[in-house]
């Protein structure tokens, strides 16, 4: 649900680097280490305050979020961030007006 209402319309590749980050951050030491730890830590994720986490989303999104479990994330390991502004040390990607930034 995360990928496909926090970027989905963004296209395939825009939730497997949502996806990604989740699994990025999960990995790290300054986020929690669970998925449900990330995706509800507060002030990370505005669709989970206001509801829309919850929003149905199309069968695609369940297998990106499959793929992305089994196999691992597709981005660097310092790709810890996924907002519509810069955040971090640098820009690793933009997909519409979402940007993919990292930490050294």
């Amino acid at each position: 649900h995360l990928i496909w209402n926090e970027t989905g319309l963004l296209g395939e590749t825009s939730m497997y680097y949502t996806g990604s980050v989740v699994l990025n951050r999960m990995a790290s030491s300054i986020y929690p280490n669970t998925l449900e730890g990330v995706i509800y830590q507060k002030g990370q994720y505005a669709i989970v305050p206001n509801g829309m986490i919850n929003r149905e989303c199309p069968e695609r999104a369940y297998e990106i979020a499959e793929d992305l479990l089994l196999n691992g994330s597709v981005l660097p390991s310092g790709v810890l961030f996924q907002a519509q502004f810069t955040q971090g040390d640098y820009v690793y990607a933009k997909i519409g007006n979402t940007y993919y930034c990292g930490k050294y």
